[in-house]
């Protein structure tokens, strides 16, 4: 009896150290699985991807475009201004600027046709860094595939050029 309760004493100590070293072991793999997710998480926030140029549409609508059509300033508005001519009245401003849009809202190159974005391949933003920073978090309110981040800051949101040769 006595030999039978010292192994069953000496099992059950085993069996509670096992028990210590798999929870410790579990608790560090936990850790080192929480930091991996974390440190990855972190780097791809830095690592931001490449955003596509939004396709050329008049996303001002048809009483905008025509509107700003028939004013005299017409080719020096979608010349001069980034937000009319490439976001607001895209599709208007190409037509009237002799510039060929697919169907798809793509560009038909010619040269050194800088449509997608002038500056590019080195990007800079029209905007503050505070203001530019708000289009960084991706979130549903503000993210790089609206009109108003590609226009301002082209650079935070690492927008591609549209150009092959100028990725």
């Amino acid at each position: 009896m006595c030999v039978c309760v010292c192994v069953h004493i000496g099992a059950l100590h085993i069996s509670n150290t096992f028990v210590q070293v798999a929870h410790s072991e579990m608790k560090t793999v936990f850790i080192i699985a929480t930091a991996a997710f974390l440190f990855c998480y972190e780097i791809q926030g830095k690592l931001q991807k490449i955003t596509e140029p939004l396709p050329c549409e008049d996303r001002g609508g048809d009483v905008t475009c025509k509107k700003l059509q028939k004013s005299l300033t017409f080719l020096d508005e979608c010349q001069s201004s980034r937000r009319t001519g490439r976001y607001l009245c895209c599709r208007t401003c190409a037509k009237g600027l002799g510039v060929e849009v697919t169907e798809d809202g793509k560009f038909k190159d010619k040269g050194n046709f800088t449509f997608y974005e002038p500056e590019c391949p080195v990007l800079r933003d029209r905007e503050s860094e505070k203001f530019c920073e708000k289009y960084r978090s991706r979130s549903l309110t503000y993210n790089c595939h609206q009109s108003e981040a590609q226009a301002a800051c082209p650079k935070t949101c690492n927008l591609r050029c549209g150009r092959s040769d100028l990725v």
